[in-house]
């Protein structure tokens, strides 16, 4: 027994030996990716405020999420057919549409400020590898070009994050519209779809991240900035996995 675990033990050293040995180029990028980011922190000290203050700014529209659909959840009418100790709300149309409404902009809010941030960062990156100014400010020159020039980019990127979160969100209230109607059937589908979605929701936000970094640096559209970074991904797969 102990003979076969360290042949066990033995191949998969050999195993990860080769792989260190195929992927040593690989590897050597990423440490210098590591190393190029180390430095531009350390010369860029700004860029450490840009997360808090988005993560402030999510937080703040999770809150007015809640809140304001809370108010428009209120204005619906007691369901006077119910016998439970808290009973139901009734919304018309109209209240319906004003909810789905307010959540879809709260995500899209939301997923605009996580634009913000990853655009921002990655373009003081660019601007700092690329010109190498001797300032530690390179934030504010970022900010400008996020609002002024490629806030349509941004925009429409998060758009398309938002419509993919308010999807999941609804196919997961479909299935638990069905465990409740105790119809196993529906809501294992369900559960399957809002499972494929979620696996999108990654590719997107990967996508995104990338088409933003693409606008940073070459300064074009979301779409063309897009497909650039989708061929560069598919192009250099294996150093995407490494780095």
């Amino acid at each position: 027994m102990c003979i076969r675990d360290s042949y066990i033990a033995w191949g998969i050293a050999a195993i990860f030996a080769v792989a260190i040995v195929c992927l040593y180029s690989r590897i050597k990028l990423a440490i210098a990716v590591v190393k190029c980011a180390a430095m531009f922190v350390n010369d860029c000290w700004s860029s450490l405020v840009v997360p808090p203050v988005v993560l402030i700014l999510v937080l703040f529209h999770i809150c007015w999420l809640f809140i304001v659909g809370v108010y428009i959840y209120s204005i619906g009418e007691i369901d006077p057919k119910s016998n439970a100790v808290i009973r139901p709300l009734i919304l018309d149309s109209k209240t319906k549409y004003y909810l789905y409404f307010h959540i879809f902009g709260c995500f899209w809010n939301i997923a605009l400020s996580l634009a913000f941030c990853e655009f921002i960062l990655a373009s003081a990156c660019a601007i700092w590898y690329f010109q190498r100014q001797d300032k530690p400010f390179y934030i504010l020159p970022s900010i400008k070009r996020a609002i002024f020039n490629h806030l349509g980019s941004l925009a429409f990127g998060s758009f398309i994050l938002a419509i993919v979160w308010t999807v999941k969100l609804w196919l997961e209230y479909l299935a638990e519209q069905s465990r409740q109607a105790h119809n196993q059937v529906t809501e294992f589908i369900f559960r399957v779809l809002s499972y494929c979605v979620s696996c999108f929701e990654r590719f997107i936000k990967f996508l995104n991240k990338n088409a933003y970094i693409q606008i940073a640096i070459q300064g074009k559209p979301f779409c063309e900035s897009a497909a650039a970074a989708l061929s560069l991904m598919i192009r250099n797969a294996v150093r995407f996995g490494v780095t």
